[in-house]
């Protein structure tokens, strides 16, 4: 009983292991395992974790700045 509760959560965890990039920060490292963590703020900060990793970095195609979500429209009267 014991095996298959942990086989359960092994099988959970794994399905949560693959999750798309989120909005975290404007720079995504992608490494040579094929995981993404989108959490540098700077592309600098990006290159120096993708560092002798063999990683690469690109913007994150999900991030909205701050600035972006607060733009109101212009009335017109």
């Amino acid at each position: 009983m014991r095996m298959i509760v942990l086989a359960a959560a092994a099988c959970g965890a794994l399905a949560f292991a693959h999750v798309e990039a989120r909005a975290e920060g404007p720079w995504c490292l992608l490494d040579t395992d094929g995981c993404t963590s989108c959490s540098y703020q700077t592309r600098a900060q990006c290159v120096a974790s993708a560092s002798g990793t063999g990683g690469s970095c690109q913007r994150n195609p999900n991030y909205s700045s701050s600035a972006d979500a607060r733009t109101r429209k212009q009335r017109t009267n």
